[in-house]
């Protein structure tokens, strides 16, 4: 007698004998199953569940059954063909009703939203920096095509295509996958929290993922391109609006909110490093501008002329310009602390010594001093609270 292998069986029992264990299948009670119009036995399994109390462990009533597809099923898999359904015991008397909601008459107590899980809060904080990511690449691409019919502008067009080869978007596509791959990055974010992101929010994730799949196939190099890229700009300010109008200003928001601060700071410190510098092609310092969103600003305070002291102010070192590196160092700084649990004495985490210490650097610099290695230098220190942030996060599992 031999095995499907051809293994002499009795030598087998023989050698392996001491390690073996005969085991009969059970014989599975049934059910009755109402299949095709009429009532046939089924074989069943039944889960049940135990509950410790004080008064020690309790089995609770019902549990949760397994049915299987044929009456000579062996053993059921809910791969062939099971079903599975709920059990209810039914009692002799009328159960008494348990329910969450306070006593009538008692005094409304405002519920607080629980502890933020670290996971939850690592995907809001690279949420915030994919969209942003997303935003900073759309106007960069938007310069660059529509400054490709111009004469004169090789030069600077030559060095933001290998600026955004740095980013991996290749400026030879009307509407490079680069750009897209953020988005893409950022809409995986958010479906990993869908019980605490706006569903507003969501749906406008996925309606410019949708647009952005859809038109890149159809969009023409230059002022067609950048009329597209206008476009997906209108949509993803649409996403921010939605975001700073009804999400709920908790530790999640926090989290995203820094998350955006530091990409667009960091981002910013980059391109003014490569853009705005003295030795960069003429037109570099109206292309910051203009990527800042901040031309007319810079009209209203310095006229028509423009310098490089001018640019760094006014998007490295004013306070009030939302485009400006300082204001996204002191919104980092205004909710850093609401995201750490537990300080050690009440000492300072990491993180909040290096958001000091770079906003204090920051604020100490002046136009003169701002240089480009000195931003490419930022732009390293901006990054690097990334991981400090991470830290704290790791550390304490959860935020407040």
């Amino acid at each position: 007698m031999r095995g499907a292998v051809g293994v002499d069986l009795q030598d087998w029992l023989t050698r392996e004998g001491a390690g073996l264990v005969g085991q009969e299948l059970v014989t599975l009670s049934t059910t009755p199953v109402y299949d095709q119009g009429v009532l046939v036995p089924r074989p069943m399994s039944l889960r049940v569940f135990l509950a410790r109390t004080e008064q020690g462990w309790q089995a609770m009533p019902g549990g949760f059954a397994r049915v299987g597809a044929a009456s000579d099923t062996p053993a059921i898999s809910m791969q062939h063909g099971g079903a599975v359904a709920d059990v209810w015991i039914i009692g002799d008397t009328p159960v008494e009703p348990v329910t969450l909601r306070p006593p009538l008459g008692a005094d409304f107590v405002r519920a607080h939203p629980g502890p933020l899980p670290s996971r939850a809060a690592d995907n809001l904080f690279w949420l915030g920096r994919y969209v942003e990511r997303t935003e900073g690449l759309l106007r960069l691409v938007r310069a660059y095509n529509g400054r490709l019919d111009e004469s004169g502008t090789e030069p600077l067009l030559d060095a933001l295509g290998a600026y955004l080869k740095t980013y991996q978007v290749d400026v030879d596509e009307p509407f490079p996958a680069g750009v897209r791959a953020p988005l893409a990055s950022a809409v995986n974010s958010a479906s990993q929290i869908r019980d605490r992101f706006s569903i507003d929010g969501w749906a406008a994730l996925k309606d410019m993922e949708k647009s952005m799949t859809r038109i890149a196939t159809t969009t023409q190099a230059g002022l067609d391109a950048a009329s597209v890229m206008s476009v997906m700009l209108r949509k993803i300010a649409g996403f921010s609006g939605l975001v700073h109008e009804n999400m709920y200003r908790a530790s999640g928001w926090r989290a995203m909110t820094i998350g955006r601060s530091l990409e667009r700071a960091a981002m910013m410190a980059d391109l003014l490093a490569t853009i705005a510098d003295l030795g960069a092609p003429e037109g570099g310092f109206d292309l910051a501008l203009e990527v800042g969103d901040s031309v007319m600003v810079h009209r209203q305070r310095y006229a028509m002329f423009t310098s490089r002291w001018s640019v760094i102010d006014l998007l490295a070192l004013d306070e009030g310009n939302p485009r400006s590196i300082r204001f996204h160092l002191d919104i980092i700084h205004q909710w850093m602390g609401d995201l750490a649990l537990t300080r050690p004495e009440n000492q300072m985490t990491g993180f909040e010594r290096q958001v000091l210490a770079l906003r204090t650097a920051v604020t100490l610099h002046s136009v003169q001093t701002l240089d480009s290695a000195a931003l490419r230098a930022l732009k390293g220190q901006i990054l690097d609270l990334s991981d400090a942030l991470n830290a704290v996060f790791r550390q304490e599992g959860t935020a407040s």
